[in-house]
């Protein structure tokens, strides 16, 4: 169960929970999300807090509400809708290697933790998000969402929350940079990279799984010439 939240805005801190696991896949496109009273008791707010949320996600035509049944997310709900919950940001060159180097640095930490810490369900949703990768190799907006949240559930399948909740906080950056990664980018190339990462994990080779890190950092910056 999520910690209670505490700060004063409580409307903006509940959306950008509930944000986080549409941002995750935690919740899917179509599923309906868990009752006014669960999220309430969820969270520690009000029913009243719960529904000011959901409407800001309306708002975003993010989810609908359907009369008797409950809120769902939309079927349809693909990158574009999710990336308009957030500010678009522009990344100069100078920002593209600084990007390249926090990744470089947490990347390899996320692999190794996951790789030692892993659970059976950690792993399916890297692997899910790896197919996901594939199945979307022709359009490359919908695979960098999907090469964001393969990066974000080995985060999690780290068990470190802070590790986890940076890469959540700096979606919107890690997205903008990975979509001018792969906008020219060879993806038959890249799946490869992250298949054997997936399966270094798997196989709970955390030495492995850091050296893959390092070396997709590295082939990174030498097509940035740095």
């Amino acid at each position: 169960m999520d910690n209670a939240i505490k700060k004063l805005n409580l409307v903006d801190e509940v959306y950008e929970r509930m944000k986080e696991k549409i941002v995750s896949r935690e919740w899917e496109p179509g599923q309906k999300i868990p009752s006014e009273n669960e999220l309430a008791e969820t969270y520690n707010v009000s029913r009243n807090t719960i529904r000011n949320a959901i409407q800001k996600l309306k708002g975003l035509n993010i989810v609908v509400t359907k009369q008797g049944e409950g809120t769902f997310l939309k079927e349809d709900l693909n990158s574009n809708l999710i990336s308009n919950a957030i500010p678009t940001i522009f990344l100069n060159e100078k920002d593209i290697i600084d990007v390249l180097e926090f990744r470089s640095i947490i990347e390899k930490e996320n692999a190794r933790l996951a790789a030692i810490r892993a659970n059976k369900s950690d792993i399916e949703e890297i692997e899910y998000s790896l197919n996901k990768m594939i199945e979307n190799k022709n359009d490359y907006k919908e695979y960098t969402l999907w090469d964001y949240t393969f990066h974000l559930n080995i985060a999690k399948a780290s068990k470190n929350k802070i590790l986890y909740q940076t890469m959540l906080r700096l979606k919107d950056i890690l997205l903008t940079h990975l979509k001018e990664m792969n906008k020219n980018g060879d993806f038959d190339k890249s799946i490869k990279g992250h298949k054997k990462l997936y399966f270094a994990i798997k196989n709970k080779d955390h030495d492995l799984a850091v050296k893959l890190s390092e070396e997709d950092n590295r082939e990174r910056s030498k097509d940035l010439n740095i």
